[in-house]
């Protein structure tokens, strides 16, 4: 578990009243959003350089080098930004099950707060994950493309 997450799951379970918790609560989804917010700019990001992976119809070799530099150069700097930052997301995604089971825990002995937090809605939108890994498993096949043909 990172830090974050263990912090976040002492706090929860020092909690003495139903606001604490609710606070709490407010913490992570606010964490939650700006890293769905990050990662919804970086698909965007991502998405836009889509086209300039794919080799053009006419093969001149000035046109090759200048993919070549713009891929490494550009394009591949980006790529791993993306895989770093979607790990450190999936990373976290996984550390939400234990705040989550925290914060079930203690809603367990303050019954009066059960109705109060919904854990449920701790969890990066699976969409959008499923379309990030998409996007970035499409980017990494077409720069090994474009290198493979750059170096032929």
């Amino acid at each position: 578990m990172s830090q974050w997450a263990d912090s976040i799951k002492k706090d929860i379970e020092s909690s003495v009243t139903c606001d604490d918790l609710k606070n709490i609560e407010k913490e992570v989804q606010k964490v939650l959003q700006a890293q769905e917010k990050a990662l919804e700019q970086m698909l965007s990001g991502l998405s836009s350089y889509l086209p300039l992976l794919t080799m053009p119809g006419v093969d001149p070799a000035e046109i090759v080098k200048f993919l070549g530099k713009l891929v490494s150069g550009t394009v591949q700097p980006f790529i791993t930004a993306y895989e770093e930052t979607l790990s450190e997301i999936t990373k976290v995604t996984s550390d939400i099950s234990e705040i989550a089971s925290a914060f079930e825990n203690k809603i367990a002995e303050m019954e009066s707060c059960a109705a109060g937090i919904d854990t449920s809605t701790m969890t990066p939108s699976s969409d959008l994950l499923t379309s990030a890994k998409s996007t970035l498993t499409e980017a990494q096949t077409k720069v090994a493309a474009l290198n493979s043909s750059s170096s032929s």
